[in-house]
Formats: C-alpha cells, sequence, structure tokens
C-alpha cells in the first residue's frame, strides 16, 4: 500500500479525522541498507480526552 493508499483508508476508517498517534514496526535489513518500516496501528483521541479509539491493521503474529 502506497502512502496515499494509507491516509485514503485513514480517513474512511475514522470519517475524515487524522489520527493522533501511528504505530510501526522497524525490521533492520543489514548492513548499509535502509531499515523496513511498516506501519501497524492508528490511534484517535477521544473527543472526551479520556483514551483511545485504536484501528489495527491485520492480525498479530
Amino acid at each position: 500500500m502506497n502512502d496515499e493508499q494509507n491516509k485514503n483508508q485513514n480517513r474512511k476508517v475514522n470519517g475524515g479525522r487524522t489520527p493522533y498517534m501511528l504505530g510501526y514496526t522497524v525490521r533492520p535489513m543489514g548492513d548499509g541498507q535502509k531499515s523496513h518500516w511498516s506501519k501497524v496501528a492508528v490511534a484517535w483521541a477521544h473527543k472526551d480526552g479520556q483514551g483511545f479509539f485504536l484501528s489495527k491493521r491485520g492480525r498479530v503474529l
């Protein structure tokens, strides 16, 4: 999924509001190579400020 598809998916999940936090997993790729970052979760603050709505993609293994 590219960045634009991720943005569109996030908007669909929570009515167009921008997420408050993003969760990533980072996998090192080896010497001289960049690490691979995968978005695994997004969170939106509750309207009353007392917690977060968490949306996860896929399965946690």
